[in-house]
């Protein structure tokens, strides 16, 4: 009988919301992890306890305590969260990175996180993304294992490729789904859309007024009856005027540029059509906020997780409107809560579990994600 050859090099310890909690290295000490909702907040190895500070997505400081000793460093990073420089009290300390996120094990020992402001394994020096959902290994660039979501899901065909062959300009922090790939099905979606429009309005006899007319902000179509509008899909619109005869019409082509979404009498995202361009104010991105979000105590499932992150990202990082955010997590029934609010609403993470938000102007504000409501 043949000897067991395999060494057990380290065991790796989970929570009931499928998180990395604790690691134990076979020639170090165990080393446990906590968390601020999705985001790795604390490490405790030993006597050494390591904090890092950030508001939202933006890393800010590293905190290191050991026996009675605190050493503050503050963190230098770019827009995707890799940490560039570390400057404590007597000098700044570089890092450097393979476009796949490598560094030699003695580039980084001061810091905890590193490529994308993901802390790598201290034992085989791979990225655990998602909290521990799966390693990727930056020397081989790629996954360990496959994506769970691939091949017919939006993990894409690959389910071993990171990032979709660019590291660059795309990060995946949580395992499945690259942002940068969020933002080009964004593109696409929005280049139809745009077809759609103007192959619509092209062959559309519209009515020859000055005055503004406005039509469904997801639906091409000119002509026909007056549509009522349902007030649990905010982002409805009521159709245009029905269209006049030849004679008293003429064509008309409306550009992207001149759809804007506006937050009018409780409905967001009711598309207008003007004979101006867009102000810069209204031509803003929308932007998403966390702070003073209430979490559910027990997490989020996996697959609420996966829909919360996407949505989220979405808006965070390219911009996109609610409604936009909330079809790409997979939920088109975006649902107005009136007993809480004029600008209060909720998206379907899972039979059980929503995600509550406000909405001021082009902002984004969540309130609550987590059960039923």
């Amino acid at each position: 009988m043949q000897p067991n050859r395999e060494t057990l090099l380290c065991r790796y310890h989970y929570d009931p919301l499928d998180r990395l909690a604790a690691s134990t290295p076979a020639t170090q000490g165990n080393s446990q992890r906590f968390y601020q909702k999705e985001r790795l907040a604390t490490e405790i190895q030993g006597v050494v306890q390591r904090s890092i500070m950030q508001y939202e997505d933006q890393l800010l400081a590293q905190q290191q305590r050991q026996t009675g000793t605190v050493e503050a460093r503050l963190l230098a990073t770019e827009q995707q969260r890799s940490v560039l420089n570390l400057l404590d009290a007597t000098q700044p300390h570089a890092l450097a990175y393979t476009p796949y996120g490598h560094r030699p094990p003695e580039s980084g020992l001061l810091s905890l996180l590193g490529f994308n402001g993901e802390r790598p394994d201290p034992v085989t020096g791979h990225y655990l993304l998602g909290n521990g959902y799966r390693a990727f290994n930056p020397v081989l660039m790629r996954f360990n294992s496959p994506d769970s979501w691939s091949p017919f899901g939006v993990g894409g065909l690959n389910a071993y490729a990171y990032c979709e062959g660019d590291p660059i300009n795309r990060r995946d922090p949580t395992g499945h789904i690259s942002f940068g790939a969020i933002a080009r099905v964004m593109q696409a979606v929005s280049r139809f859309k745009s077809l759609r429009l103007s192959t619509g309005a092209a062959s559309t006899n519209l009515p020859a007024s000055s005055s503004t007319h406005s039509i469904l902000s997801r639906t091409p179509a000119i002509s026909g009856p007056r549509v009522t509008v349902n007030q649990n899909m905010p982002f409805s619109s009521v159709a245009s005027q029905p269209s006049l005869p030849p004679t008293q019409a003429r064509s008309s082509v409306t550009t992207p540029r001149q759809i804007n979404r506006t937050h009018d009498s409780g409905r967001i995202g009711a598309a207008q059509r003007t004979n101006q361009s867009l102000t810069p104010a209204q031509s803003l991105p929308w932007t998403f906020s966390k702070s003073g979000a209430h979490f559910a105590r027990r997490g989020l499932s996996d697959a609420a997780q996966g829909k919360f992150d996407i949505f989220q990202n979405s808006i965070k990082n390219s911009g996109q409107s609610p409604f936009d955010a909330a079809m790409l997590a997979g939920d088109t029934n975006l649902k107005k809560i009136r007993s809480a609010g004029p600008d209060t609403f909720q998206i379907r993470l899972s039979q059980s579990e929503r995600a509550i938000f406000t909405i001021e102007e082009r902002r984004v504000a969540m309130q609550q994600v987590g059960g039923h409501t």
